[in-house]
Protein backbone atom coordinates (compact mmCIF):
# COMPACT_ATOMS: atom_id res chain seq x y z
CA UNK A 1 0.00 0.00 0.00
CA UNK A 2 2.84 2.42 0.85
CA UNK A 3 4.64 1.63 -2.40
CA UNK A 4 1.50 2.33 -4.44
CA UNK A 5 0.92 5.63 -2.63
CA UNK A 6 4.56 6.62 -3.19
CA UNK A 7 4.34 5.79 -6.89
CA UNK A 8 1.12 7.79 -7.30
CA UNK A 9 2.67 10.75 -5.49
CA UNK A 10 5.79 10.61 -7.67
CA UNK A 11 3.60 10.38 -10.79
CA UNK A 12 1.58 13.47 -9.78
CA UNK A 13 4.73 15.40 -8.89
CA UNK A 14 6.31 14.52 -12.26
CA UNK A 15 3.30 15.82 -14.15
CA UNK A 16 3.30 19.02 -12.11
CA UNK A 17 7.01 19.57 -12.87
CA UNK A 18 6.44 18.85 -16.56
CA UNK A 19 3.52 21.30 -16.61
CA UNK A 20 5.66 24.05 -15.02
CA UNK A 21 8.48 23.48 -17.53
CA UNK A 22 6.03 23.66 -20.44
CA UNK A 23 4.76 27.03 -19.18
CA UNK A 24 8.24 28.56 -19.27
CA UNK A 25 8.98 30.72 -22.26
CA UNK A 26 12.12 29.45 -23.97
CA UNK A 27 12.23 32.57 -26.14
CA UNK A 28 12.55 34.70 -23.00
CA UNK A 29 15.58 32.70 -21.93
CA UNK A 30 17.27 33.01 -25.32
CA UNK A 31 16.70 36.78 -25.55
CA UNK A 32 18.71 37.60 -22.46
CA UNK A 33 19.36 41.19 -21.40
CA UNK A 34 22.88 40.38 -20.21
CA UNK A 35 25.50 42.43 -22.05
CA UNK A 36 29.14 41.50 -21.73
CA UNK A 37 31.07 44.76 -21.66
CA UNK A 38 34.54 43.32 -21.16
CA UNK A 39 36.43 40.13 -21.87
CA UNK A 40 38.89 40.87 -19.05
CA UNK A 41 38.69 39.56 -15.51
CA UNK A 42 39.92 41.28 -12.38
CA UNK A 43 42.78 39.53 -10.59
CA UNK A 44 45.36 40.05 -7.90
CA UNK A 45 48.77 40.66 -9.46
CA UNK A 46 50.74 42.95 -7.17
CA UNK A 47 48.99 42.34 -3.83
CA UNK A 48 47.79 38.97 -2.58
CA UNK A 49 44.43 40.01 -1.12
CA UNK A 50 43.64 42.91 -3.48
CA UNK A 51 42.39 42.62 -7.04
CA UNK A 52 44.55 45.29 -8.62
CA UNK A 53 44.92 44.32 -12.28
CA UNK A 54 42.92 43.13 -15.30
CA UNK A 55 43.77 39.90 -17.16
CA UNK A 56 42.72 38.05 -20.30
CA UNK A 57 41.03 34.77 -19.37
CA UNK A 58 42.66 31.54 -20.48
CA UNK A 59 45.91 29.64 -20.05
CA UNK A 60 48.12 32.43 -21.50
CA UNK A 61 47.13 35.02 -18.93
CA UNK A 62 48.33 38.50 -19.89
CA UNK A 63 47.60 41.24 -17.35
CA UNK A 64 47.49 45.04 -17.25
CA UNK A 65 47.05 47.60 -14.48
CA UNK A 66 44.06 49.26 -16.16
CA UNK A 67 40.93 47.80 -17.72
CA UNK A 68 41.10 49.91 -20.89
CA UNK A 69 44.46 48.42 -21.93
CA UNK A 70 43.19 44.93 -21.30
CA UNK A 71 39.97 45.52 -23.29
CA UNK A 72 41.98 46.93 -26.21
CA UNK A 73 44.22 43.85 -26.50
CA UNK A 74 42.20 40.84 -25.26
CA UNK A 75 40.12 39.22 -28.01
CA UNK A 76 36.36 39.14 -27.60
CA UNK A 77 34.75 35.72 -27.21
CA UNK A 78 32.77 34.50 -30.25
CA UNK A 79 29.00 34.90 -30.04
Amino acid sequence: MKIQASLILMFIFSFFALHQCAKMSVKGIEDSNIVITSNCVQAGCFHIFKKDCWCCPGPDRKCWKDKASCDAICPRPPK
